[in-house]
């Protein structure tokens, strides 16, 4: 538990320096949808360019439903629409340590929220925040800001399923119902990632949610 009595939830990453992982983005969107939040995904940094897999992964976001936003604290570019997106709602920033996300409450909120560097050699974020911080917003509403994590555990599978809506379509055409996706003939899901169809990225990331929740 992270936070409560919230109406959103904003997945902070960066677009490089750390490399934002897709498995983190999958598990913060199963935890928020299992108690019905509103899912939004801001990709940060974006002054340090977008290659063509991040455009890629962002057109996915969207065409899945999810609201989208690229930002720059150097350039302020998508702040005023992040801004005008918490007005009234009482939102969550979440995201790994390094992605900007006390920069974005500073620009946001224009207070002076410590904020730190990235590893050069690891790439991973220094941890800022190391309790959950809550920001009224002048505006109404607040956010609230919480420590940067680069894994935590699944409680309940409410949401899994509609996060991986692909594998659970795929799972009903497996040959037997209790279909583990490891080692059962007949299985949909594997063979739907021999023909490249579906990631084994996401098939792994699913089963090892599922263990957990």
């Amino acid at each position: 538990m992270i936070a409560a009595n919230v109406d959103q939830v904003f997945i902070v990453v960066a677009v490089k320096d750390p490399p934002y992982r897709k498995s983190l983005i999958e598990r913060y969107i199963t935890a928020a949808r299992g108690p019905d939040l509103n899912v939004m995904i801001v990709f940060n940094k974006a002054d340090l360019g977008i290659d063509k897999e991040t455009a890629a992964d962002i057109r996915n976001y969207r065409e899945l439903g999810y609201q989208v936003f690229l930002t720059s604290i150097i350039t302020g570019e998508g702040l005023e629409e992040v801004t005008s997106s918490l007005k009234g709602k009482s939102s969550v920033l979440a995201g790994s340590s390094g992605v900007g996300k006390s920069s974005l409450v500073n620009a946001i909120c224009m207070t002076e929220v410590k904020t730190g560097e990235v590893s050069n050699s690891t790439h991973k974020g220094k941890h800022t925040t190391t309790s959950s911080q809550v920001h009224l917003l002048r505006d109404g509403g607040k956010l609230i800001d919480v420590p940067g994590m680069r894994e935590f555990a699944i409680s309940g599978t409410e949401g899994l399923d509609e996060v991986f809506e692909d594998i659970a379509e795929l799972s009903a055409k497996c040959r037997f119902r209790d279909c583990t996706h490891t080692v059962e003939p007949g299985c949909a899901v594997r063979e739907a990632v021999t023909n490249g169809i579906l990631e084994e990225r996401r098939l792994r990331n699913y089963s090892n949610m599922k263990k957990e929740s």
